[in-house]
């Protein structure tokens, strides 16, 4: 199977969003656990999942709940939006080449047994998410509010730096105006500018 890269994955989200009525140019107004509860997903906290078995998430039960890791989930509002959205992702792409998991050893089987597949799923999924919560839209919305600061202007100004390389050394700024990770934010930069 090839891989989903690129365009393909940003136009997916894209779709999904519209799908779940979120507007391209929103980015801080809406809260994925409901909108998976409005897909009838039930969402599963589960103790020292990430801790015990090295795994944030999963679904199981045929994609009907998915199973979080309880500190990710309550403690860390970027990380769990992410993951949330990672899992959109396999929702929407990979629900017909899943198997249905019951447990968190079936889950660890399959990573074991099928690496290459879940690598590329697994990439997938975090590309989407990248999309999914940083759409161009408002990635250029807040690249244009980022250049009215004034000491963007002084970098600007210098000609010493570019605006691609502004944004790269203010991607902390960015990545808290969408709620997400700088590493998140500094990945779909990359994407960005490419």
């Amino acid at each position: 199977m090839a891989s989903k890269r690129g365009k393909e994955l940003q136009l997916l989200a894209k779709e999904v969003r519209k799908e779940l009525g979120i507007k391209d140019d929103e980015h801080t107004e809406y809260d994925l656990d409901l909108y998976l509860e409005d897909m009838g997903k039930e969402i599963i906290p589960v103790k020292n999942l990430k801790s015990d078995f090295g795994i944030d998430s999963f679904w199981t039960n045929g994609f009907e709940s998915l199973i979080i890791d309880q500190d990710c989930y309550h403690a860390n509002n970027y990380r769990s939006r992410f993951t949330i959205a990672h899992e959109i992702g396999h929702l929407f792409m990979h629900k017909d080449g899943e198997k249905d998991y019951s447990s968190v050893e079936d889950w660890k089987e399959l990573i074991k047994n099928e690496a290459p597949v879940r690598n590329m799923y697994e990439q997938e999924a975090n590309g989407f998410a990248s999309f999914f919560l940083i759409t161009d839209e408002c990635l250029i919305k807040e690249i244009l509010m980022l250049k009215q600061k004034e000491e963007v202007k002084v970098y600007l100004n210098q000609n010493v730096h570019t605006l691609e390389e502004v944004t790269k050394m203010y991607s902390h700024v960015l990545a808290a105006a969408f709620h997400v990770s700088q590493q998140v934010m500094e990945i779909r930069l990359e994407n960005y500018w490419r």
